[in-house]
This record gives C-alpha cells, structure tokens and sequence, in this order.
C-alpha cells in the first residue's frame, strides 16, 4: 500500500472518529421513488476535462428549470465563465469554503460528479443531511455514497454521466 493511500485512509478514520465526516443513511429504502425527491445538488468535477464532459452532459438541467424537482449545481468558480449564469439555482464556490461545515443545508438526493476521488470534497458532501448520497465508486467511495456507479472499462466518463442521467430521468 502506499504511502499516500495510508494517509488518506488514516484521515478518513480520524474525521469519521471525530464527528468530523458525516453519516451516511442507515438504510436505503429502495425503489426511490418520485415523490421523495425534490431537491437535488449536483457537485460538477473539480478538474477541468471532466467539468467539460460533465458540462455537456447535463447541459439540459442546467438549461431546463423543473418545477416539480428544484436542481442546484456546485462548480468550482474557477469554471464561472465556461457557464451561462442565467440559472438561479448555481453555486459558485472555492475550494477552501469547503471546510466549513454546512448547517441546516438539506437535499433529498446529491451527486457527486468527480470521477476521481477529493477527499475534502467527500467530506463537505457527507455532513450535508441528505438520505441519498451518489457519487463514482473508488476504494474510498464506501465511506461517503450509498448509491455508487461504477464508471465503464471503456474509461470513457460520458458513458458513467449518462448511467446519472438515466436515475435523474427516473425521478
């Protein structure tokens, strides 16, 4: 194992030991259905390809407003330019926000985009109170989602953003 590996692993612990990392939902109570959710928040990648793909991919629901369920979209403001602001329901935000802890913040179902595992992202998505934590598996992944999609051994990331968009077409 190495060495970085074990420290994330070590962290983990610490946070999840220090109440410092959120709880995820004892139980998933499957089908999920429509009437359940009604708020979604979407992380967008933090690395600048995958917020491309990712841009592409859900370019309907950020353009699309919903009034039965009300979508709200974290990017990292960094790509602010890259995206028509017109919606009221996006976040900017900088990567140190992130360590302050969201309170009184629910969501009925949040989604983590990155295809590649932040930590600290993980852990600000996991003290938001939400029954429905979705994100990519990773060795990690266990800790923080309890729906988890496996990106395809094409490695091709549309495919995996398209496995998202079906479940939110489901809603």
């Amino acid at each position: 194992m190495s060495l970085k590996l074990l420290k994330i692993k070590l962290l983990i612990l610490f946070y999840s030991l220090t109440g410092k990392m959120g709880r995820l939902a004892n139980q998933l109570h499957l089908p999920i259905s429509v009437s359940s959710i009604r708020s979604i928040l979407i992380f967008f990648p933090v690395s600048e390809s995958s917020f491309q793909v990712a841009l592409y991919s859900f370019r309907h629901l950020i353009n699309h407003q919903n009034k039965d369920v009300k979508f709200s979209f974290m990017i990292l403001d960094t790509f602010s330019e890259l995206v028509n602001d017109t919606y009221d329901g996006l976040i900017f935000y900088k990567m140190d926000e992130l360590k302050i802890t969201p309170t009184d913040i629910k969501f009925d179902l949040i989604i983590d985009l990155n295809p590649e595992f932040h930590l600290e992202l993980s852990k600000f998505i996991s003290r938001i109170n939400s029954e429905y934590k979705m994100g990519f598996k990773s060795i990690f992944s266990d800790y923080f989602y309890n729906i988890q999609l496996n990106i395809p051994p094409s490695g091709f990331l549309e495919r995996g953003y398209k496995q998202v968009n079906k479940i939110i077409q489901l809603l």
